[in-house]
């Protein structure tokens, strides 16, 4: 059921009523992950992404770089919009359709454009793989990335003049070993 917002006036009564959803739940697991890859090998990092919300969310993923934030006693990172390797080299697809009754996702091995929004149903989970080849010659070392979720309801009933938005994003955790070994961990 979707909260009312009311916009005070002067006499404090309200300018307009806004229907805004109630609760924007979304969920990524892992939230974390460790991959191997060997440089000009493709490798493949799977994600569960559940919209617990009861209505249909537009979900935008990104790829960001991250490192520790300079307190680092508080656990927090930075993100940085430049990423270790051409862009070209990360790809998204989506490997199940929605578990809902809903056609709104498109089908299985779909891919998804990274900062490009995709419509995920309510109460709907999807299975999403990021295969990511880092180029040949790529530095040997760890990179540490983000896969961003960014949502917010797909339809909105703001009136005009308040200026609200409601959004939340998410993120997955993946440290990259660009080796000699191929193994994940």
């Amino acid at each position: 059921m979707p909260n009312t917002v009311l916009s005070p006036t002067t006499n404090s009564l309200p300018l307009a009523a806004t229907q805004v959803p109630a609760d924007l739940s979304l969920q990524v697991t892992p939230s974390n992950n460790y991959v191997v890859v060997a440089a000009g090998q493709p490798a493949a990092t799977p994600f569960t992404l559940t919209n617990h919300s009861d209505f249909d969310l537009l979900v935008t993923p990104s790829l960001r770089s991250f490192s520790l934030a300079p307190d680092q006693t508080q656990g927090q990172i930075q993100l940085s919009p430049t990423l270790p390797f051409d862009s070209s080299t990360f790809s998204l697809t989506a490997t199940t359709t929605p578990t809902t009754s809903s056609t709104a996702l498109a089908q299985p091995d779909r891919p998804l454009i990274l900062d490009t929004p995709f419509l995920l149903p309510a109460s709907a989970a999807v299975d999403l793989e990021l295969t990511i080849t880092p180029p040949l010659g790529q530095t040997e070392q760890e990179y540490y990335l983000t896969t961003l979720f960014t949502a917010q309801p797909a339809t909105t009933q703001t009136a005009p003049t308040s200026g609200s938005h409601l959004s939340a994003t998410i993120g997955s955790n993946l440290i990259l070993l660009v080796s000699d070994s191929q193994a994940s961990r």
